[in-house]
């Protein structure tokens, strides 16, 4: 009969023995309210997290916040892009504060599967990435489906074939080398024929693959928007233009912490999440700005006449904003400054 410690010996030469997970350490998202209700500070490092949405729901600036903030946190690390839709604007990321240097920002537009993994296997393997964001995998496509349509037509179940084995090495990869992952996902309607009637129903693109391995998955859909009078670029009429929306997210799948949470926060158009406005809704609530009829009375005990006024203020006065921070207790506000 085998040796129980001989058996253990043999088989920890041929398989790396399993890391164990005290706990989940994070890369925040940039949001106050997305790294509360993620009940770990942000997206996990260590696997592959999941950011789904409608269009126009800031899912790439949530990313580039994201990055901002693994470059801070690891400034020894790089960070790893591939964009797939060929739409990121670096100039927009250099005013949300991430640095786009080469040295610090590895930036692919790959189209191919193939290619994607390539490049991943290949960089989050160095140990020298410490987060990997591809947007999107609704726009990766098999080289064949690139070269020759007609061939990969005939040939079913092609994207789950490179989906499955990809995310499978990626999930190990990310945890074996502390890679955060961001999977940037969209909306699909999927035809349901069950029962005695017909209808659709949302899933997400990409098959099953990124469904089983993803450690999270944050769905975004926007709630509101608010218009202000702005000078229209066509004309010298004042018309109205969108500068603000207010996003809902929501966890639909956490192995972190609890599931299901969700939270709603706000997307300034050119200038990122605006944690101001969730400083003050909650400061509110909590009576921590005392509000009677038209007055507030702040931290202090100024007293501002009118809602416009006191917002004005509190934007204008970031010393105000950590005084704020302090008393409810947020005592990391600091970070979430632009």
């Amino acid at each position: 009969m085998a040796n129980l410690y001989e058996a253990l010996s043999k088989l920890d030469k041929k398989y790396n023995p399993a890391k164990r997970r005290e706990g989940w350490k994070a890369i925040s998202t940039g949001s106050i309210v997305i790294d509360y209700i993620s009940g770990v500070g942000g997206f996990p490092i260590g696997g592959i997290n999941e950011l789904a949405g409608e269009e126009a729901t800031g899912k790439t600036t949530l990313c580039m916040q994201a990055i901002r903030n693994a470059q801070r946190k690891f400034p020894n690390k790089k960070v790893l892009v591939i964009d797939s839709e060929n739409t990121w604007n670096l100039s927009y990321a250099e005013v949300l504060g991430v640095d786009t240097s080469k040295d610090n920002l590895l930036f692919y537009q790959e189209m191919s599967i193939e290619g994607a993994q390539e490049i991943t296997q290949e960089l989050v393997r160095t140990g020298e990435i410490s987060l990997f964001v591809l947007d999107s995998v609704a726009n990766l496509h098999p080289m064949l489906a690139i070269t020759d349509p007609e061939e990969a037509y005939k040939q079913k179940g092609l994207h789950a074939r490179l989906f499955a084995p990809w995310f499978g090495n990626l999930s190990g990869d990310c945890n074996n080398f502390n890679t955060c992952c961001i999977a940037v996902n969209q909306f699909r309607a999927k035809l349901d024929f069950k029962g005695y009637g017909a209808g659709s129903s949302i899933q997400t693109a990409g098959g099953n693959a990124l469904k089983y391995y993803k450690v999270t998955s944050l769905w975004l859909e926007p709630s509101t928007s608010e218009f202000e009078e702005v000078e229209s670029d066509v004309s010298l009429d004042l018309q109205k233009e969108a500068q603000r929306i207010h996003i809902r997210g929501q966890f639909k799948k956490n192995k972190a912490a609890a599931p299901f949470k969700k939270g709603k926060y706000v997307i300034e158009f050119g200038k990122g999440i605006d944690n101001t406005f969730t400083l003050i809704e909650v400061a509110i609530k909590r009576n921590v700005i005392e509000k009677a009829g038209q007055f507030f009375t702040m931290p202090g005990g100024d007293k501002i006449r009118g809602e416009a006024k006191m917002k004005a203020t509190v934007y204008g006065n970031k010393e105000l904003q950590l005084t704020i921070a302090k008393t409810l207790g947020w005592l990391n506000y600091e970070n979430y400054q632009v």
